[in-house]
């Protein structure tokens, strides 16, 4: 897969990811209309999106740490899906936004137009695959 086979929402998250950022910031760059009323209907799209380009191995989601200064934690394989199907983890009212997403190696090189080996493609994502500026 490369960068010009991917629609311009797949693009947008994926763009997003590499930048290391939280969910909010992709409903917010990848969804249209201004207000939370506009984006949230949105979110299952978007949600799809990243949950299709968490089973490829292109992205991670992550959480913060509760320790300030800890790297980020790994949200597990299993807990994608409810984790981006619920709202709350995309926006919420008091500014909390605990979810971010980062590309993998794949995704980065998805996003650079590279291609990597078959092998590669059936690797399960792991902490050390998270994409490192």
């Amino acid at each position: 897969m490369r960068w010009r086979d991917l629609t311009s929402d797949q693009q947008c998250v994926l763009l997003n990811a590499v930048e290391d950022t939280y969910l909010f910031a992709v409903l917010t760059e990848c969804a249209q209309g201004a207000d939370w009323p506009d984006l949230m209907p949105q979110v299952p799209h978007l949600a799809r999106i990243v949950e299709d380009m968490a089973e490829r191995g292109w992205v991670v989601l992550t959480r913060d740490s509760e320790e300030e200064g800890e790297l980020p934690i790994d949200i597990p394989a299993d807990q994608v899906h409810e984790i981006l199907s619920d709202p709350a983890n995309w926006w919420s009212p008091d500014g909390v936004r605990p979810i971010a997403v980062a590309a993998t190696e794949k995704g980065l090189a998805v996003y650079r137009s590279t291609s990597f080996s078959s092998s590669e493609a059936d690797h399960e994502p792991g902490p050390n695959d998270r994409a490192v500026d």
